[in-house]
């Protein structure tokens, strides 16, 4: 079932257009094991937030969870819808927004977010209805990237990204400190990994053309610029990607930092 119940303007803006596919393929199993990771029961009621194209939610479903998905983008959610469809699973997805949750208290055993809930711009605001919409002794299962991460791709697209309003506190989903000081006392254990993902394209080039002219947010920012910004911003995203080059030939493997977030609420 897809419903759609509004939404934030400026950041559905952001996801657009484009093909998130391209990047999502290769983070299907950063989904798959951390739903392992939580050993959900079959019928948890599990809530996958900012889900995206539906990897997390699938993986829950995939577990006979009964999972909804929310997610600010429309047109992630109708690929989500066409991708539990063609799976034969049933997952609730719905427009909305991770600072105000349309979901009564402790409404759910599990909430889960890959790569989503971190870009929240209010990140106390989201942990707080996280933990909310969380039963006592409910899991949390997070992947989010890792802040001390070698390949620093965001500022290759900064130097070229519209001018926003800076923001001087670091993001606090991306490392363990941050984290506890999120939550403060309201989980009873929390438990922290590092873990890699890798993207695998046919070369550094290929790489970057996929990035900057399918991947939502990169496009629309590429989009924006002249030949020759354009050709500028490609050759550096190229000599970043491919100075942590693991393949050993012409081909990329390119790994990606970030950390799995298991917690539980306290009583």
């Amino acid at each position: 079932m897809k419903e759609k119940n509004g939404g934030k303007t400026n950041p559905k803006r952001a996801w657009e257009g484009g093909d998130y596919f391209v990047s999502s393929h290769h983070l299907q199993w950063v989904s798959e094991l951390l739903c392992e990771a939580m050993e959900p029961h079959a019928a948890s009621r599990v809530l996958d937030i900012a889900c995206g194209n539906g990897n997390a939610s699938l993986s829950a479903a995939r577990r006979g969870c009964r999972v909804t998905g929310i997610d600010l983008a429309p047109e992630l959610l109708d690929q989500a819808y066409e991708r539990a469809s063609a799976e034969h699973v049933d997952i609730d997805f719905l427009e909305g927004d991770a600072e105000n949750l349309p979901f009564a208290d402790e409404a759910f055993d599990v909430v889960l977010s890959t790569f989503g809930i971190m870009f929240a711009p209010d990140r106390k605001r989201a942990a707080s209805e996280l933990l909310r919409t969380l039963k006592p002794r409910g899991k949390i299962g997070l992947a989010n990237w890792w802040s001390h991460t070698d390949v620093r791709i965001g500022e290759v697209l900064a130097k070229y990204a519209p001018p926003s309003s800076p923001d001087p506190a670091p993001n606090q989903w991306t490392n363990e400190e941050g984290l506890r000081a999120l939550f403060s006392d309201a989980l009873s254990s929390l438990k922290v990994s590092h873990k890699q993902v890798m993207y695998r394209f046919p070369s550094p080039s290929a790489y970057a053309d996929a990035i900057l002219t399918r991947y939502p947010p990169w496009k629309r920012i590429a989009d924006t610029l002249g030949l020759e910004a354009f050709e500028n911003l490609k050759r550096d995203l190229i000599e970043e990607v491919d100075r942590h080059n693991c393949s050993g030939d012409e081909t990329l493997v390119s790994p990606r930092d970030y950390i799995q977030i298991i917690g539980t609420k306290r009583k």
